[in-house]
């Protein structure tokens, strides 16, 4: 189910190739979101990624003895561009830069508006990834603490130990 959840998560967050216009535009001040919610309003408009030697390299900075934790906003405005891609919080503190988020091409950089967006409303993201110490990654729900989901996946490779165990 991790590999699931990683393997969606990797697919999801990745960044097309199309530049980005300069200027932004606003329909209406951007509402809060995590990121399950944006997919209400928004999906990807260009899924055909293939990550370069780059993105791998920093997206290994997260592969840690332990758990990490890496907390980044941005925002998808009302022509469907994402912008302000800014770095939150890294749990160990730290672990990356602001420019090795922007490396890990963790952001479609284009949106298509769903059927239900006919306003374009434009999103402020935040995404938390924990990435697990043999590179998997899983996502809170955007409403579960990131404390929650930590325990949960510990619990679920207890679960699995003592399966191996028995």
């Amino acid at each position: 189910m991790l590999r699931l959840i990683a393997c969606f998560a990797a697919t999801a967050l990745l960044i097309s190739c199309k530049s980005i216009p300069e200027d932004a535009y606003y329909a209406q001040e951007p509402i809060d979101v995590g990121y399950f919610g944006k997919f209400d309003y928004w999906q990807p408009a260009d899924n055909t990624f293939r990550l370069t030697n780059t993105a791998k390299k920093a997206r290994n900075k997260l592969v840690t003895d332990g758990l990490s934790v890496l907390i980044f906003d941005y925002e998808i405005d009302s022509n469907g561009y994402a912008r302000n891609l800014r770095l939150v919080e890294t749990l160990p503190a730290n672990l990356i830069t602001q420019q090795d988020l922007l490396d890990m091409d963790y952001a479609y950089q284009s949106w298509q508006p769903t059927k239900a967006n006919s306003t374009l409303t434009p999103l402020t993201v935040r995404e938390r990834i924990i990435t697990l110490p043999n590179g998997d990654i899983t996502m809170p729900e955007d409403e579960q603490s990131i404390e929650a989901r930590v325990k949960a996946v510990i619990e679920h490779f207890k679960q699995r130990q003592d399966k191996d165990n028995a």
